[in-house]
């Protein structure tokens, strides 16, 4: 994070509130963040970076904040930056996309139905939110990725499984084919 911030972004290490009796899967006690709290933690914590960055670092420039994030920190990062697709009704919807450089959402639970299918983490997907009762109620405040495209726009799981399991390597540049002409000559 400091290799970050010395070169102008504003960089914010996060925390949110979890379940009692972490970390412990396939026991009695929840293994995810906690319903409301872990989202309130954090659309707390992006709401305060412009103020924060300002008092602390007022060389940087909040607009170029990038969120970072590993598998629950990463979707609660793609998350925070896609607070303005929300539903209407939600404490934590923006009326405009949040100032920001990027998202960097190292293995996110991205999508939390297929996680929900895939039984990834134990479940914990579904104990975030409450459990399988609160799933449906709860899943399109926590879940923009999916509920921010109509029905017919979202990717099916073969789709969404393919897509992301292939990588797409950038096409060679004409110098770099020369030089391996070259090499092979």
């Amino acid at each position: 994070m400091d290799f970050l911030a010395r070169r102008g972004f504003a960089v914010a290490s996060v925390e949110y509130r979890r379940g009692p009796g972490l970390p412990h899967q396939g026991g009695t006690a929840p293994v995810a963040g906690r319903w409301p709290e872990t989202f309130d933690d954090v659309a707390a914590a992006l709401d305060a970076v412009p103020e924060l960055a300002a008092a602390h670092l007022p060389q940087a420039d909040p607009r170029r904040t990038v969120l970072t994030g590993h598998s629950a920190g990463g979707h609660l990062a793609l998350w925070a930056a896609a607070r303005h697709v929300l539903p209407a009704g939600s404490p934590w919807r923006l009326p405009a996309p949040p100032e920001l450089r990027g998202v960097v959402a190292l293995a996110p639970i991205a999508h939390f139905g297929r996680a929900v299918e895939l039984g990834v983490c134990g479940g914990a997907v579904t104990e975030l939110l409450g459990g399988e009762a609160q799933y449906a109620a709860r899943a399109a405040a926590a879940d923009p990725p999916s509920s921010s495209r109509p029905a017919s726009r979202r990717p099916s799981s073969r789709a969404a499984r393919t897509s992301s399991s292939r990588t797409r390597w950038p096409r060679p540049t004409r110098r770099r084919r020369r030089r391996r002409a070259r090499r092979s000559a």
